[in-house]
């Protein structure tokens, strides 16, 4: 009975997910286009950090509860799956991703510097208060750079707006919702599967880098594969640079003033080798190829399909 219960639970809250992710990011479109916002800008503050929530708030519950652990296994599990069934998911549906955002090679070498930081930081298991505090000066002088690029934004925009729509308080009311839809969605479709999980007797380490580090990424591959089928590959790809950057920087930050951050075996021996391949393979391509091909995203689906093999093998 409690099986069948939590069954419907989870797909209850997968439809609320859908439909609050879709919505957020349709009217996050149409507030972006109504300033002049380049679509990587939209992808990378509003959508990104909308959909990275999740990880937030189950990070800091987790603390609450007395579970550290939990922060890491969670927000590197999220980004390994923020990067690679993106790239998997959305290159199986349109065979190829491409894009034509200028500069997008700053933005991506930064994720990728902040990813090698945060790695030498944890080489001793744990990541403390002080290193906290760097990895939150890293978004705040990332945040500084785009707001000062943001000057020579408008001279820069190329796109284009034959009827630009108008503003209303329509817009951003519907943005709120869908935001409540994403989190809301997230938060059951987590705890129904963590329920599931407990019931079927699943190890709590493989449950965590897994069932509830893909919930918790379930908003950010919802909106970037919906708006790349939608042709707004720009925002695709800022929401995943974007959240994987937000989840580093701020989650780690923030939570790592909480409590002091232990780094579990099975997080440094599979989920730190598994984030730098992805993350090797995400920023090399996009930045020097502009696009994703097929082969490319069945290889990203078959590493990731390895990343769940070894992390089953190893909590066993």
């Amino acid at each position: 009975m409690q099986i069948a219960l939590w069954s419907i639970t989870f797909l209850v809250a997968i439809a609320v997910l859908l439909i609050g992710a879709d919505i957020f990011t349709k009217n996050s479109e149409k507030l972006g286009k109504i300033f002049g916002i380049p679509q990587f800008i939209i992808g990378i503050t509003i959508v990104s950090i909308g959909t990275s929530l999740p990880e937030l708030l189950t990070s800091i519950i987790a603390i609450a509860k007395g579970e550290p652990e939990f922060v890491a296994a969670n927000v590197i599990g999220s980004n390994v799956a923020n990067i690679l069934l993106f790239i998997g998911i959305t290159t199986l549906i349109l065979k190829k991703i491409d894009f034509k955002e200028k500069n997008i090679g700053h933005d991506l070498l930064i994720l990728g510097g902040i990813t090698a930081t945060f790695i030498l930081m944890i080489l001793d298991a744990k990541l403390v208060m002080y290193e906290a505090v760097i990895l939150l000066i890293g978004y705040a002088g990332y945040a500084a750079y785009k707001v000062i690029s943001s000057l020579t934004w408008k001279e820069k925009v190329t796109e284009i707006i034959e009827e630009p729509e108008k503003f209303t308080w329509k817009i951003p009311t519907l943005i709120a919702l869908g935001a409540v839809g994403v989190y809301f969605g997230a938060e059951y479709t987590v705890e129904s599967i963590i329920k599931i999980a407990e019931i079927t007797k699943i190890n709590s380490t493989f449950l965590v880098f897994t069932a509830v580090a893909l919930g918790t990424s379930l908003p950010e591959l919802t909106v970037s594969i919906m708006t790349a089928i939608r042709g707004n590959f720009g925002i695709s790809l800022g929401n995943i640079f974007g959240s994987n950057f937000f989840n580093t920087t701020l989650i780690f930050g923030i939570a790592g003033l909480v409590s002091d951050l232990p780094m579990s075996a099975s997080m440094m021996k599979v989920g730190i080798p598994f984030l730098i391949v992805a993350t090797y393979l995400f920023t090399t391509s996009a930045a020097h190829k502009k696009s994703f091909s097929l082969d490319e995203g069945i290889l990203c689906l078959a590493i990731y399909g390895i990343f769940i093999t070894q992390l089953f093998i190893y909590s066993h």
